[in-house]
C-alpha cells in the first residue's frame, strides 16, 4: 500500500505521466479509503524525521489532492464541499456572471493567496468562493 503510494508521489513529483488516470485513482470503497489513510500515515511516519524529505512528502501529498480533486465529478465535489458544512450559494448579487456558483465560508477559512488576488467576494464577513477556486481551498485546509 505505501509502496504504491510512494510510486504515486514520486510520478507526480516527476511531472509524468500526463494522463492523470495513471497515477491518480481516487478511492472508491470504503476499503480503499482505509488502505489510502495507512499508506498516507505510513509514509508520513517514516519520513517525519528528515525536514526535506517531510517537505517533499508534503508537497507530493497537496499534488496529489489537486489531481484527485480534480478527478472528481462536481456532484462529487459539492457532496464533499457540504459535508464538512459549508453550502453552496446561488446568490449572484455579488457576481457578474449569472452562472457563478459559490461556497460560502468565513473569510477566516479562507486562504490568504485567495484573498490577495481578489479571487473571492467579502461581504459581511462571509466569503463566497467560486467552484472554480474550491480546490485551493482543499488544498489550504489539508496542508
Amino acid at each position: 500500500m505505501a509502496l504504491a503510494r510512494l510510486r504515486q508521489l514520486v510520478a507526480l513529483a516527476e511531472g509524468w505521466p500526463e494522463d492523470a488516470s495513471i497515477v491518480v485513482r481516487v478511492p472508491g470503497t470504503a476499503r480503499d479509503l482505509e488502505e489510502d489513510a495507512v499508506a498516507h500515515y505510513a509514509l508520513r511516519c517514516a519520513v517525519c524525521r528528515d525536514r526535506a524529505i517531510s517537505g517533499w512528502f508534503l508537497a507530493g501529498e497537496v499534488a496529489l489532492l489537486k489531481r484527485r480533486w480534480e478527478a472528481l465529478r462536481p456532484e462529487e465535489q459539492q457532496q464533499a464541499v457540504e459535508s464538512v458544512g459549508f453550502r453552496h450559494s446561488a446568490d449572484n448579487s455579488a457576481s457578474h456572471s449569472a452562472d457563478c456558483r459559490c461556497v460560502e465560508l468565513p473569510f477566516t477559512e479562507v486562504p490568504p493567496q485567495l484573498l490577495a488576488q481578489r479571487r473571492v467576494v467579502l461581504r459581511r464577513g462571509v466569503a463566497r468562493v467560486p467552484v472554480g477556486e474550491v480546490g485551493a481551498l482543499v488544498a489550504y485546509w489539508f496542508e
